[in-house]
């Protein structure tokens, strides 16, 4: 075969998978525009109960493009001496993908529905999230601190926009992150279908997390992504609403993700806090510590 012959045979796949790509964008993007509109009185979450008739309740809240299945490890040391209440977030999981803003209020709005539902405002519940459930965790509490017993804050991000996001990235992130919060960000995510296959699943994450992570949209990953986790005002507001707040920090000292040197700072703004720092551990160290976090929890709160 000559160079002439190569390079057209290129050009050819080049041509042929950019217009795989564009059909992926495409699809993605009007199943987002043929989605019902957000209604918060239509919105109900998908949840899973583990009912062991303890005398007490968490309520778990998952991070950014999770499931409630990321809990599933660990829950026979949780349900121990708790009932579990894993959400799938608005957006995300098998939960509604509506036409919305994604906003903190709708995010709350949809989660307290469960809770007032199940009675979780019985002033004992801990709320216990990952990264983006962190900051749902914090915002949910600093909302109503008496409906509550204290908060489990794992792998918290803690950005003051998706400036201080992208600067932050330059020095540490992932590709996929640096992706994320560029302006490419959007588009990029249109096309996650593609890239959810088992060669672009990272090492810490199992299949079936990396797998399940796939049921969201654009729309919910990129403005939660806005809304939520680059929210100041979530980490800023809870300084004071909850500065007596039992709360139980966890995070890995090589998170990149959510660097660990500023949840460090942030924490010492509570005075009834206790931090558990995994030795060499990333921003999915749940998956892999989920045993000693939950004696570690038992140990604060009970002992």
């Amino acid at each position: 075969m000559d160079l002439f012959s190569i390079i057209t045979a290129l050009l050819v796949l080049l041509a042929a998978a950019f217009m795989i790509l564009m059909a992926v964008g495409l699809y993605e993007y009007l199943k987002v525009l043929r989605a019902p509109d957000y209604s918060p009185d239509d919105i109900n979450l998908n949840y899973k109960v583990v009912d062991n008739g303890a005398g007490s309740n968490l309520l778990l809240l998952h991070g950014l493009a999770g499931t409630l299945d990321y809990w599933e490890r660990g829950v026979q040391e949780a349900s121990e001496m708790h009932n579990l209440y894993m959400i799938d977030l608005l957006g995300f999981g098998d939960s509604p993908k509506t036409k919305s803003e994604y906003s903190l209020a709708e995010h709350l709005s949809a989660i307290e529905k469960i809770v007032i539902k199940e009675q979780l405002n019985d002033g004992r519940t801990r709320v216990v999230g990952h990264s983006m459930g962190a900051l749902l965790a914090l915002a949910l509490v600093s909302k109503n601190p008496g409906w509550y017993g204290g908060l489990v804050l794992i792998s918290l991000p803690v950005f003051s926009g998706r400036a201080d996001m992208k600067n932050q990235y330059k020095k540490s992130g992932t590709l996929f992150e640096k992706i994320s919060v560029s302006g490419f960000g959007k588009y990029f995510c249109m096309i996650h279908p593609v890239y959810y296959i088992e060669m672009f699943r990272p090492d810490n994450i199992p299949k079936d997390i990396f797998f399940d992570s796939k049921k969201h949209t654009w729309l919910s990953y990129d403005r939660s992504l806005d809304n939520i986790v680059l929210n100041a005002d979530i980490t800023n507001n809870s300084k004071t609403l909850l500065r007596n707040k039992k709360i139980f920090f966890v995070h890995g000292d090589k998170d990149i993700t959510a660097p660990y040197e500023r949840a460090v700072k942030f924490a010492q703004h509570f005075g009834n806090r206790s931090f558990m720092t995994i030795d060499k551990g990333d921003h999915q160290i749940y998956l892999t510590n989920h045993d000693a976090i939950w004696q570690n929890f038992h140990t604060f709160f009970y002992e």
